[in-house]
């Protein structure tokens, strides 16, 4: 029983090393003689099948068998940025994460309830930024601009980096049409650079007003620069005793804004004509 069991263990293994295994006898060759009808081998890029031929058995002429193609991967999507939770004013106050603000890619519902007066602002709080946002909006959708004549003078050396500043005047101007606003509006651009040049158009400006204005009112070119950081960061907008519109606006580079302030906040103030919006704002509070 043994005996039969090994010889039959040796056979199987026999026939599966014929079946799976190339010829070691040399090339394969069509119309050789071969063991048994259906046994078949693959060698040199063709799969050979024994088959009979009147009483022989010979390999056919075999078919060329295509190599499987190479798997592709399937490519691994690409990680979801980690966006920080942050309150609306960190996102105002962040600086650029991935060469975008935090605040330019979030978006916000709109508020189901808005205020309609005093009476219930309190209880539909959360809608007074957008009521205020869409009716200042819609008038401005309405109104023409009330500004008056409008000038600037740009330092030398002081480079542009909203090129639209009298638009956006506009926009506050047409913001308010039922209020008086100046009948002219000045500004002076300028940065550090331009700091001398601004102050002597400044002064020659203001040459004529009375000495009280003066004590209020003649240093504020050198007010808004700081000499350690060599910069004039600031902006201020206000009229003289006559009502006319004066606007100094500090100009700050970029490379110098990114190490003072490299928030939205302050990318947009300089770059997207907020300050200068803001200061016209104030000449008609004057």
């Amino acid at each position: 029983m043994k005996s039969r069991l090994v010889a039959g263990t040796l056979l199987g293994a026999l026939i599966v090393s014929v079946l799976v295994m190339p010829s070691s006898s040399g090339a394969i060759k069509a119309g050789t003689a071969c063991k048994k009808a259906g046994l078949q081998v693959t060698e040199n890029g063709r799969k050979y099948t024994c088959i009979k031929q009147g009483k022989k058995f010979v390999w056919n002429k075999g078919v060329v068998v295509k190599a499987a193609p190479a798997a592709n991967p399937t490519p691994s999507p690409s990680p979801t940025p980690v966006r920080p939770q942050l309150t609306f004013i960190e996102m105002l106050r962040s600086p650029m994460i991935d060469g975008k603000f935090p605040i330019e890619y979030e978006v916000y519902a709109k508020p189901s309830k808005m205020p309609t007066g005093w009476q219930d602002i309190y209880e539909n709080r959360e809608g007074i930024a957008y009521k205020a946002w869409s009716s200042i909006s819609e008038t401005i959708s309405k109104s023409a601009t009330s500004l008056g004549t409008y000038s600037i003078v740009t330092g030398p050396n002081t480079p542009t980096l909203y090129s639209d500043l009298k638009g956006a005047v506009n926009l506050v101007s047409r913001g308010f049409p039922t209020t008086k606003q100046p009948s002219t509006v000045t500004v002076i651009a300028f940065n550090y650079q331009d700091q001398t040049w601004a102050d002597e158009i400044y002064q020659k400006l203001i040459k004529d007003e009375p000495e009280s204005f003066k004590q209020n009112h003649q240093s504020y070119v050198n007010d808004m620069c700081s000499s350690s950081r060599k910069v004039c960061w600031s902006a201020m907008g206000f009229t003289n005793t006559a009502g006319e519109g004066v606007i100094l606006l500090g100009v700050v580079e970029p490379e110098k804004l990114n190490t003072l302030d490299s928030s939205y906040s302050s990318y947009a103030r300089s770059q997207q004509g907020l300050t200068i919006a803001h200061e016209y704002f104030h000449t008609m509070q004057r």
